[in-house]
């Protein structure tokens, strides 16, 4: 039943087009993860089982009438990794008995060379079955090859890699990419952590990757109708930080080699099996695979040219199926912004009572939102002691984000009678706009264009502010201009952060969110002090913060038991998992 699911599958989501003999079936890719993780099981690098992988995938090369070469792996050197004067990892020399197996369609007609290439690592780490990292991925790789085989318009040349050795250093790819001839390959895309469900993944767009490269791309994914996503900060990270790439198709950016990778974060958008025993075969999702098929089959398909290397720097936002705005488009927009809430500053400034007692009511509204914070932060470490754990939070952050945040406004409610004196209006003031501000002006500034319009953003929202008269009004433009401050704090994207070693452990929820927050929190306090809060709404929002926090620091003390202190030192947030059965 289930390969009969995986089928109707593939069939719905491909394009009326393709034939039924020339449309990649999923059922196939499945059956190839099925032999890698039950037949041969975990394949670390240099052992019988990652040669036997590699055989099977040779041996379906062969089955196909696809003539294969293996690329020995051989001794290869892993250069190390900087970022700044900080070493990530040591370089090192690494030498593998083991072969990547490359195999090649040529075009039909068309335009040829160069070739599109396409990877997928066959080993795993010492232990994992290897299903999702990288049994499903490898099963797409022979699967497509097939599909393509058949079809009988081919306009590129597409060579097929399955990589040995990816775990331990990139070393197949290395070995690879030494081998072929640059000018032979348009782009190089890696096919890791195939199969969790959700949409497909885009990584790795360096700065080879400009806008005509991102249009390709997203025309292969309308035409196989597969979502797909590219998250800002991936983005980022891969155009200034490029050497932090960790699959195949870093080996190829380092060349200057237009490379990609393709994978699904799933659910949380972290994979807590990753690098675990259990990876398994249960961990693939039929809908993912096939989504995967159809978008590679596209892309391989369409008869355009490859572009170049680079052209116009673009961005992938978050809009829609994916947003593709020039970098030049995005710093114009910015500079609007910029601008916008300069003169909505100004206006507000011309507004109301004399600057002086403005000043000293505005001071003291940033006095009180600074010692409401800083009780926050002082709990918010007295509870971490208390657990003996270093970031408690993590489990559950967007509880703890709720019941912090209830806590910081219940304070700022019961400080809200000693600001009611001075003339505090419902706008931000010029403090909160000018912190929103900053992280804006400075992204921008260094050409960060990517996350710049998220700050200026938050920033319009809060000099609007500024305009409104009534407080009901000011409260509904507070909540308007938080919206882009809530996307640096979902709790998914912390949860990311941690998992991929881009936050330190040991850092509390509170100080994020009060870096994050400040100036929001700064507008909130202004808004509080113009309402006509009783004595007995104040003492309830105290209340209320209070107990909240108490009750999920409680809840994650009885809750999140499996996860000591020395578990998630050791086994990060794999530790949720509970221990592995025997």
């Amino acid at each position: 039943m289930r390969l009969v699911a995986l089928f109707v599958l593939a069939m719905l989501s491909w394009p009326s087009g393709a034939t039924a003999a020339s449309a990649p079936q999923p059922e196939r890719a499945w059956e190839h993860a099925r032999a890698l993780v039950r037949d041969i099981g975990p394949r670390p690098a240099d052992s019988q089982q990652a040669r036997a992988a590699a055989r099977h995938v040779e041996d379906a090369f062969t089955r196909l009438g696809i003539p294969t070469e293996r690329v020995p792996a051989g001794a290869q050197f892993v250069p190390e990794i900087r970022v700044g004067d900080a070493l990530v990892s040591a370089g090192r020399t690494v030498t593998l008995d083991d072969d990547t197996i490359v195999a090649t369609l040529s075009a039909t007609e068309g335009v040829g060379a160069p070739a599109i290439l396409i990877l997928a690592h066959v080993d795993t780490v010492a232990g994992a079955p290897g299903a999702v990292d990288n049994a499903a991925a490898v099963g797409v790789l022979l699967e497509l090859a097939r599909s393509l085989a058949d079809e009988p318009v081919r306009p590129h040349d597409v060579i097929f890699a399955a990589t040995a050795g990816e775990e331990v250093g990139l070393v197949g790819a290395r070995a690879l990419a030494a081998q072929l001839d640059p000018d032979r390959i348009g782009v190089a895309i890696s096919l890791d952590l195939i199969g969790r469900p959700g949409p497909l993944t885009l990584n790795g767009l360096s700065a080879h990757l400009g806008a005509p490269w991102l249009d390709r791309i997203a025309r292969a994914a309308a035409t196989a109708r597969v979502a797909i996503e590219a998250p800002l900060t991936h983005q980022v990270v891969s155009r200034l930080l490029p050497q932090l790439e960790r699959s195949d198709h870093g080996v190829f950016t380092e060349r200057g080699i237009p490379a990609f990778h393709l994978y699904h974060r799933g659910p949380g958008r972290i994979y807590l099996q990753y690098h675990g025993p259990r990876d398994d075969l249960d961990q693939i999702d039929a809908a993912s695979v096939a989504a995967a098929l159809a978008m590679l089959h596209a892309f391989a398909l369409d008869p355009a040219a490859l572009p170049p290397v680079g052209g116009t720097a673009a961005t992938w936002l978050p809009f829609g199926d994916g947003l593709i705005l020039r970098d030049g488009a995005c710093k114009a927009i910015e500079a609007v912004m910029i601008a916008l809430c300069v003169v909505l500053l100004v206006l507000a400034a011309r507004r109301g009572t004399p600057w002086r007692p403005r000043v000293m009511a505005s001071a003291l509204a940033c006095a009180v939102t600074i010692v409401a914070w800083a009780t926050v932060l002082g709990i918010d470490a007295l509870g971490a002691a208390a657990r003996a754990h270093p970031q408690p939070w993590i489990h559950a952050p967007g509880r703890w984000i709720v019941a912090t945040l209830l806590l910081l406004v219940g304070l700022l409610t019961a400080a809200a009678p000693w600001l009611r004196r001075w003339p505090l209006d419902a706008g931000a003031g010029v403090p909160a706009v000018v912190l929103a501000m900053i992280p804006g002006v400075v992204l921008a500034w260094f050409g960060v264009v990517a996350l710049a319009w998220i700050p200026l953003a938050h920033t319009v929202g809060l000099s609007a502010l500024g305009s409104t008269r009534r407080p009901r009004t000011a409260a509904l433009v507070l909540a308007v201009a938080m919206i882009p401050a809530w996307a640096c704090i979902d709790p998914d994207l912390l949860r990311e952060a941690s998992f991929h070693g881009f936050l330190p452990r040991g850092l509390g929820l509170a100080p994020i969110l009060a870096v994050v927050l400040l100036p929001a929190s700064l507008a909130g306090t202004r808004l509080l002090a113009t309402l006509p809060l009783s004595r007995r709404a104040r003492v309830t929002a105290v209340a209320v913060g209070v107990a909240a926090w108490l009750a999920v620091a409680l809840g994650s003390a009885l809750g999140d038991r499996q996860c000591t202190a020395s578990a998630y030192a050791t086994a990060g947030l794999t530790c949720e998992l509970g221990p592995a059965s025997p």
